[in-house]
């Protein structure tokens, strides 16, 4: 109610159906953006949901009056739904989600009465529980917000009508609550172990799709999940690289190349015989060592990532493992679950920071000539190019460096690559200058250093991947997704380089790349810290808060040493101060707690332009009654409020008792809210009374 116009608010029952309504929206928005439900189903709940708020406000009850004919109705979908689980689709998830339509639609049409809007709001909750369960996006926050809003302050609304309040409960509190319920949550969310995350997405498989990993490779393949930011494995590095050499990790080396797509010429694995330290692959060259640990997310291929070069991998998780002869790993069969291995790998790449490809000469074995020289039929301007770009240098290192440098300076970076229908796409990238991803630019240096004379293949793997302050883990998603070339030098072996560039720079993007890349950096924010959040980094972080705290704590101890130090020489004078802030500490707790008032007191008093509510006026006469009992007055049963004021009155107590109730008569009973004016007096007198 207004204390100066004295106008109600809205009451309990109009605002409980509202709430629910508002509640019920907020789970269709959750089912639609956890992909449960399709744009028509959204279509038909929403129109449902309009339909029946529209004759809400104008005061008209349900469109079906009869519970036999919802009765029935329900009775017959239930024989459907029976069908369609065993029979017609024969999933569950499905099934369930399209009963759980018609049941919402149906009690759309015949909610009339308080006991069906609470069946809604109990179907609204299953709504998100559902749609909890099958996704892990950042937008489902939203909706879910709403939700616990609306269905809080629904359940305060039917609760002040059965207490009979005329006027609902204010929308702050529930809110408040609302805050207070997600921040528990989110403390139980680190709190309980976690074991995985979105079980119950449609599809039913917990395997990432991976394209790029298989045995061919066509252009354009990797740039369909880049735009993905899935974690596809964490890495723990016991020492960083030395500088100057790139981290990235390796997953599959492909050699033959027919214009559109690359693949194995060799599909030979060796299977290795397990040792008591675990797989060793090949013999050290006594290059630099790089010692890991991978924990790979079940992912749709068998093949395990590694730095190159591989010397050892081990694992309690698997003991089978293929090696083929260009370097690729892979596990016997696709995995349901995380697999961890350690792995000692040698960077190759040292090589090129030491100076030491210069004059490895071209005296290439016969297979590996044989194998990574293949050319198809491509237009005879790229082998002018080549030469163009390799500046005409006979030392196959530093031509392979040129044709790299050439690469990264004339051509420019983009997911966004139109070549549909485009006959040549690699001639069209490099003798137009279009430009491209990854794979474009390591298939272009392959093809440039093969028309040179130059032994190449393309390799498909990660990038470096994300730091994560969390667990100090190099976090690879999706979006790290690459191709590079490698380059054969007689004596040396396979040595890595990257000629694609950067991306657009950011100052050369609009608002709307911008915006659309912060809202990146958010989800891949969420990923780590929400979605990517497992058992192990629970643990870490509580290691990390009892480190802290320990910390802290032996910080605060120095610090009270050093003052109980520095105040020696005044022990007489400090006792007496910390003797007389004692002595005020208990007399204005003393004070304090004569005169405190209870929060709704406080408020009436200080008043905040408006009257008090259903809830303040009955804390104020419960105060009342309290003070009177201790007074030895209590509250007969068939005493009414101003009998029990008069009783109060002959016994001594002050007037002001027989006003309060007065007060509290007339707002209570009389339907006429407290103006502040009002409010404010009883207050007082209430305080006058507890002093008294």
């Amino acid at each position: 109610m207004s204390g100066r116009e004295g106008t109600p608010r809205r009451g309990t029952r109009e605002r409980f159906p509202a709430a629910v309504q508002v509640a019920l929206a907020a789970a269709i928005l959750a089912l639609w953006i956890a992909g449960v439900i399709h744009l028509g189903a959204v279509v038909v709940l929403a129109s449902a949901l309009a339909w029946a708020a529209a004759r809400e406000l104008r005061g008209r009850g349900p469109l079906v009056h009869s519970d036999l004919a919802a009765n029935l109705a329900s009775l017959a979908y239930l024989m459907c739904f029976t069908a369609d689980v065993l029979v017609v689709t024969r999933q569950l998830l499905g099934a369930s989600m399209r009963l759980l339509i018609f049941l919402t639609v149906l009690r759309l049409l015949t909610a009339g009465a308080d006991r069906e809007r609470l069946q809604l709001l109990l179907i609204s909750f299953l709504a998100v529980v559902a749609a909890a369960a099958s996704t892990t996006e950042i937008g489902f926050v939203l909706p879910l917000g709403i939700y616990t809003v609306a269905a809080l302050h629904a359940l305060a609304c039917r609760q002040a009508d059965r207490a009979g309040a005329r006027a609902a409960p204010r929308l702050a509190p529930t809110i408040r609550w609302a805050g207070a319920s997600l921040g528990l949550g989110l403390l139980l969310f680190f709190l309980i172990p976690h074991v995985g995350t979105g079980y119950f997405r449609a599809g039913g498989s917990i395997r990432q799709e991976l394209t790029g990993f298989s045995g061919r490779v066509e252009l354009g393949s990797i740039s369909r999940i880049k735009k993905n930011h899935d974690i596809v494995m964490r890495v723990r590095l016991e020492e960083e690289p030395p500088a100057g050499v790139p981290l990235r990790w390796r997953g599959a080396v492909l050699d033959s190349y027919d214009g559109r797509a690359w693949s194995r010429t060799r599909s030979a694995v060796r299977w290795l015989p397990i040792r008591y330290d675990g797989f060793h692959l090949q013999e050290p060259a006594g290059l630099p060592r790089l010692r890991y640990e991978v924990t790979l997310e079940p992912i749709q291929s068998t093949a395990l990532f590694v730095a190159p070069d591989p010397l050892r991998v081990a694992s309690d998780e698997f003991f089978q493992l293929g090696y083929e002869g260009s370097g690729a790993l892979q596990l016997a069969y696709l995995r349901r679950a995380r697999v961890t291995y350690r792995v000692v790998s040698e960077l190759r790449e040292s090589l090129r920071a030491e100076g030491a490809l210069e004059g490895a000469g071209a005296d290439y074995p016969p297979e590996i000539a044989a194998d990574h020289l293949q050319l198809p039929p491509i237009d005879p301007r790229l082998a002018a190019l080549a030469a163009d770009m390799a500046g005409g240098e006979s030392d196959p290192y530093r031509a392979a460096r040129r044709i790299e440098a050439e690469l990264l300076s004339r051509y420019t970076y983009t997911l966004d690559v139109q070549d549909a229908g485009v006959e040549d796409p690699l001639g069209r990238f490099l003798l137009e200058k279009a430009a491209g991803h990854c794979e474009y630019f390591a298939t272009a240096m392959a093809v440039l250093c093969r028309l040179r004379g130059i032994p190449s293949r393309l390799v498909t793997g990660f990038q470096r991947g994300q730091h994560s302050d969390l667990r100090g883990t190099l976090l690879v998603r999706q979006s790290d997704a690459h191709s590079w070339v490698e380059v054969f030098f007689p004596g040396h072996g396979w040595v890595g380089f990257d000629p694609t560039p950067p991306a657009t720079a950011e100052a050369s993007l609009t608002w709307l790349s911008r915006l659309r890349r912060s809202l990146e950096e958010v989800e891949i924010a969420w990923d780590t810290w929400v979605v990517g959040l497992d058992l192990n980094d629970q643990a870490s972080v509580l290691g990390n808060l009892r480190d802290g705290v320990a910390a802290g704590l032996t910080r605060a101890a120095a610090a009270l040493g050093r003052a109980a130090r520095a105040a020696n020489s005044m022990r007489g004078v400090a006792w007496v101060a910390l003797g007389l802030a004692a002595l005020a500490a208990v007399l204005g707790a003393a004070r304090w707690t004569r005169l405190a008032a209870p929060a709704w007191a406080r408020r009436l008093v200080r008043g905040r332009g408006r009257a008090a509510d259903a809830d303040e006026l009955l804390a104020l006469y419960r105060q009342l009654l309290a003070a009177l009992k201790r007074r030895g007055i209590g509250r007969d049963p068939h005493l009414t409020p101003r009998e029990l004021a008069r009783r109060a009155a002959d016994r001594g107590c002050p007037p002001g008792v027989i006003e309060v109730t007065d007060l509290f008569c007339r707002a209570r009973y009389g339907g006429r809210a407290l103006t502040e004016d009002e409010g404010r007096r009883a207050a007082a007198l209430l305080l006058a009374l507890r002093r008294s």
